[in-house]
């Protein structure tokens, strides 16, 4: 059987079938990373949810102030 350490999705929607083949699937997966910009309940999954509001509001000041966006994230290799 393969085994993913973690797989990372930016808007984690997921109904009651999606919470269910997560549990089905239990030591496959060792976590799933997503964002706040959905509403997401762990339900005792292992499920990390990273907040966004933060990064969005700096992202909508420095667009205001004809800022760079891509001064906010770190991009390996640059």
């Amino acid at each position: 059987m393969r085994q993913i350490s973690a797989l990372s999705v930016v808007h984690g929607v997921l109904n009651e079938i999606g919470y269910r083949r997560l549990k089905d699937k239990a030591g496959i997966l060792d976590e799933l990373i997503t964002t706040n910009s959905t509403p997401i309940e762990s339900r005792d999954l292992p499920i990390t949810v990273l907040l966004v509001a933060e990064l969005l509001g700096k992202a909508i000041m420095h667009i205001h102030s004809n800022e760079s966006v891509t001064s906010l994230f770190e991009i390996k290799g640059f």
